[in-house]
């Protein structure tokens, strides 16, 4: 008997800080979270706690399922099976769905906001047109066989720590950011599609998201407007509306491999970035052997773990002509020729002002009439 108060009490203690005062109920016979229908994955501790919903949301003040906590957590290890959750047409806000695997669940039409799939998997759910914004993943996230037609994804890594992706090719394809022609604003991808055409943008250039293009298929007049672009070499840069424009900014180039790092470099060699103005942008491990910089304007340009780059090619751009290298960042051997070079200049400055003065001293004076 005081085994059984306890465990009401627990339960009572979740719902009513899960629901804002809304009345809850714990659904583990509606979805399955019991010791007769849940499965226990590899963990035989008891999970320590409750799955809570509202009990109905859609008659509540806001309509909404927030501050919802969704979670089984014990360990890092998966726990229960959940089975048939239907939130379609919510708003889920400030949830969590972790150490938990959720199949045939309906998020249909919702909006997820701010939410939780760390060490999550899904399997067999709908998030048709549903709206995926800051979505928190990692290397254990899964989606398997679930529904993404016309579903918009803003600000959600798709791409595992471990190289491999958390949705497939073809489910990233039916989502309107693919469709549509949208693009994607902080999704990190990472799949062999051809992204032809789209816009890819990223909150910085160090932030968790970014585009890796080890498998991409085609970058044909996309358009790179910030972020982190990874194993992006110079054929597929060459694709993109960026090359046609030349306008490169906020952007930071890598390749994606172990560091220290062991010698194979990012290809850029003989690219054109003459007559093109690059901006807050940096060249990680690239080779930029042979590249032109003819007449480029550089800002917050950071070529420092580059190699191939010469004296030469810096005395091509606009900020030698124009005084203003202190805006590149260079690797420091070839920045010691630089400052020789500009030292150099400036020591024969007075003595060539000096030839002009005498020069035109014993020009002779022109005729008059």
């Amino acid at each position: 008997m005081k085994l059984q108060r306890f465990f009401l009490a627990a339960v009572a203690t979740f719902a009513f800080v899960a629901s804002c005062a809304v009345p809850c109920v714990c659904v583990a016979q509606d979805y399955g979270y019991s010791e007769a229908h849940g499965k226990e994955i590899c963990d035989p501790l008891p999970p320590s706690e409750f799955i809570v919903l509202p009990e109905d949301p859609r008659h509540g003040p806001s309509g909404a399922y927030e501050n919802t906590i969704f979670r089984i957590a014990r360990s890092g290890r998966v726990l229960r099976i959940v089975d048939g959750l239907d939130a379609s047409g919510l708003l889920l806000h400030d949830a969590a769905f972790t150490n938990v695997k959720i199949q045939d669940a309906n998020f249909s039409g919702s909006a997820l906001v701010n939410v939780d799939f760390r060490q999550a998997v899904f399997v067999r759910c709908d998030f048709s047109s549903a709206w995926l914004h800051r979505v928190r993943t990692d290397g254990y996230t899964r989606f398997i066989d679930c529904k993404f037609d016309d579903a918009y994804l803003m600000n959600i890594d798709l791409a595992d720590t471990f190289g491999g992706a958390l949705i497939s090719a073809e489910e990233l394809k039916e989502t309107r950011n693919f469709k549509k022609k949208i693009g994607f604003s902080g999704v990190s991808v990472n799949h062999a599609l051809d992204y032809s055409g789209l816009t890819f943008s990223y909150p910085d250039p160090y932030c968790t998201y970014a585009c890796d293009a080890v498998r991409a298929l085609g970058f044909h007049d996309a358009f790179l407007e910030s972020g982190r672009f990874e194993n992006l070499d110079g054929d597929k840069l060459r694709q993109t509306r960026n090359f046609r424009q030349k306008i490169y900014q906020n952007l930071y180039f890598r390749p994606n491999l172990p560091e220290p790092f062991d010698g194979d470099k990012l290809s850029f060699r003989e690219f054109d970035f003459s007559n093109s103005i690059l901006v807050d942008v940096q060249f990680k491990r690239v080779d930029l052997t042979a590249a032109s910089f003819e007449n480029a304007a550089l800002k917050n340009a950071n070529f420092t773990e580059c190699v191939g780059l010469t004296l030469e090619q810096m005395k091509s751009t606009w900020n030698w002509k124009a005084g203003r290298m202190d805006l590149i960042k260079l690797p420091p051997e070839l920045q010691a020729q630089v400052d020789a070079a500009l030292a150099q200049d400036a020591a024969q400055a007075p003595e060539a002002e000096a030839s002009l003065e005498t020069q035109s001293e014993t020009a002779p004076a022109p005729e008059t009439k």
